[in-house]
């Protein structure tokens, strides 16, 4: 007896091994509906296997059979996932250096500030320095 996947929410077991990363979320430039994953199958090699080449194309257009969307183009679904991917790596790159942006400045301002602590101590010394010299001359003076 094989054991049963835990009943999820929303668990479809066709989309498990889907190759189809951006289904739905890509718009058709022709009538903006979503594109949805379709394949194709390669020529038969001389071992008698076939390869599958996936790809994804209007919805619309799919099931209208072009008639309400005439937007025949498919686009390969390794070609624009890796796009999305390199553009998330590129955005993880980024936000990565704006971290450490942030945290130089973080630290230049926590040194600025004990800085500007120390100096500030230093001023209110002097002054009680120039104050007790003030005095002190103004004794000798007399």
């Amino acid at each position: 007896m094989q054991a049963r996947k835990p009943k999820q929410e929303h668990y479809d077991p066709q989309r498990e091994n889907n190759p189809y990363l951006l289904s739905s979320m890509l718009k058709c430039n022709e009538c903006g509906r979503a594109m949805n994953g379709t394949y194709t199958m390669g020529k038969t090699k001389k071992d008698g296997t076939r390869s599958k080449f996936y790809y994804y194309k209007c919805d619309v257009a799919i099931k209208s059979k072009g008639q309400n969307c005439s937007n025949k183009k498919m686009v390969r679904c390794e070609k624009v996932d890796n796009i999305v991917l390199d553009i998330f790596g590129n955005a993880t790159v980024l936000l990565n250096v704006l971290k450490t942006l942030y945290n130089y400045q973080k630290d230049a301002l926590e040194n600025n500030t004990a800085y500007l602590e120390k100096l500030m101590n230093l001023k209110t010394k002097l002054k009680k320095r120039k104050l007790q010299s003030r005095m002190l001359y103004q004794v000798l003076a007399r």
